[in-house]
């Protein structure tokens, strides 16, 4: 991504397999998928998978959020950006003001649907948060936020 000037302001991996949304079985892709997305291919590599697994510190930050229907996405489950934010709306403002966020990092565990509660709970070792949202008490998602103290 980059700003009005052209300057890099942010950059992403991604790991995807495509599903069928219907059995929800991986599922190869289409010769019209290939072509829509024939440039990236020409750039990529393997990301290696590593588990992002929750700190082992103890819970210090604790919310709940219900889910509405501004979260909820085509497949009628909660978009996976709002896990994101639900955690980023959970970081102590002290901390915003004086940090940056240098890498975000999110584990999808399982769908959710409106009005559905969330409990968020967030713990921190150093620089890390690492944020997990519950859905009476079953992991949804494991976020975590990798700061970088401001100059």
């Amino acid at each position: 991504m980059r700003d009005r000037n052209g300057e890099l302001i942010a950059t992403a991996n991604g790991k995807f397999v495509l599903m069928d949304v219907n059995t929800k079985e991986i599922s190869p892709p289409t010769k019209e998928a290939i072509k829509l997305f024939k440039y990236s291919l020409q750039e990529a590599y393997a990301i290696p998978f590593s588990k992002n697994n929750q700190l082992e510190s103890d819970t210090i930050y604790r919310g709940e959020d219900t889910v509405k229907t501004s979260y909820i996405d085509i497949n009628n489950h909660m978009n996976n950006v709002y896990y994101m934010i639900v955690a980023h709306n959970n970081i102590p403002h002290e901390l915003l003001d004086s940090h940056s966020i240098e890498k975000i990092r999110i584990s999808y565990k399982k769908e959710c649907v409106v009005d559905d509660l969330l409990t968020i709970e967030g713990k921190r070792e150093d620089n890390v948060l690492s944020y997990e949202i519950l859905n009476e008490g079953t992991l949804l998602s494991r976020v975590k936020f990798v700061l970088k103290k401001n100059k």
